[in-house]
């Protein structure tokens, strides 16, 4: 329970924009100055090897909990969903092992999108054989 004249924090929950990092502020119940500064949210970074991409690829990701991602390759253009699907991800570091048996020759824009802790990654890839 709440005593009168205490100060709380919310750390609330913010959404990103593809490549943007947000910038939360604190909010405190009753007014006043926020005790500790609010925490950003978790903007997913990821890294993508080999790049080009012979056969299969790796996504590796640092997941701050255990939670569901969706990773969609799309043409170059951004128009042509070319590849979905879902993976999931533990808490830490997580390298993600997919195939491009099915993809032509090309570039084409990966995005990774985790479903809990909110944020997207996009990276161009090649794939080349």
């Amino acid at each position: 329970m709440e005593q009168p004249g205490a100060e709380a924090v919310v750390r609330p929950q913010c959404a990103a924009k593809i490549g943007q990092v947000p910038t939360p502020s604190a909010r405190v119940r009753g007014g006043g100055k926020a005790l500790v500064p609010a925490e950003p949210a978790i903007v997913s970074q990821i890294t993508v090897f080999p790049n080009p991409i012979v056969d299969t690829f790796t996504i590796q990701y640092t997941s701050p909990v255990d939670q569901s991602a969706q990773v969609s390759i799309f043409e170059q253009s951004g128009g042509t969903l070319i590849m979905q699907t879902m993976v999931m991800a533990n808490t830490g570091v997580n390298n993600i092992v997919l195939g491009t048996t099915n993809i032509y020759n090309g570039t084409y824009i990966l995005v990774f999108t985790p479903m809990v802790s909110g944020g997207a990654a996009t990276t161009r890839i090649v794939i080349y054989r």
